[in-house]
């Protein structure tokens, strides 16, 4: 079954994450896919040192995608890309399968909607959680489950910065 966590509010990869410590409860296989994100957050610190769960990541820069100059830029989107490649050719061995902040490298044509679409066609007997912003309606009528997170105040209307052990 496939559930979409998205939108503005903060909590999405917070629920993906939450359902994957439910499906380790039960001894399931666990993949994690993180896109646009270098791993290093305490839930990836916490997770990765649990058996029967795979992470992946790439290195990442400091700067927005947007921000990088074009060479960065499509350095940055061929890794993202060999992640969902790699992610495909393991995806069979497991149980549930996080697909984090995929929908934003959608958004930044990062990696391709009908690549991601493939993923999830071949993969439907599993279940897989997407999170990020703006579904588009073609993935959202291919899920089971949407939720949507909607910002309504966040400390960083404050400037307050992202904090470790809450943000990451």
């Amino acid at each position: 079954m496939l559930h979409i966590y998205h939108g503005d509010g903060k909590g999405k990869t917070t629920a993906a994450f939450g359902l994957a410590m439910r499906q380790m409860g039960y001894q399931k296989k666990i993949l994690i896919v993180q896109f646009l994100k270098d791993g290093d957050s305490g839930e990836m610190m916490y997770i990765e040192q649990s058996k029967n769960v795979l992470c992946l990541t790439s290195k990442m820069p400091k700067m927005f995608y947007f921000q990088l100059p074009k060479e960065d830029q499509k350095i940055v989107k061929e890794n993202q890309e060999d992640l969902l490649k790699e992610a495909m050719r393991l995806g069979k061995d497991f149980d549930y399968i996080v697909l984090d902040e995929c929908l934003d490298a959608i958004q930044l044509h990062i990696l391709q909607e009908e690549d991601v679409i493939s993923f999830i066609e071949h993969y439907k007997d599993k279940e897989i959680v997407m999170t990020g912003r703006n579904p588009s309606e073609q993935i959202k009528e291919r899920a089971d489950y949407v939720t949507e997170m909607k910002m309504e105040k966040h400390p960083f209307q404050k400037h307050i910065t992202a904090r470790k052990g809450v943000e990451y």
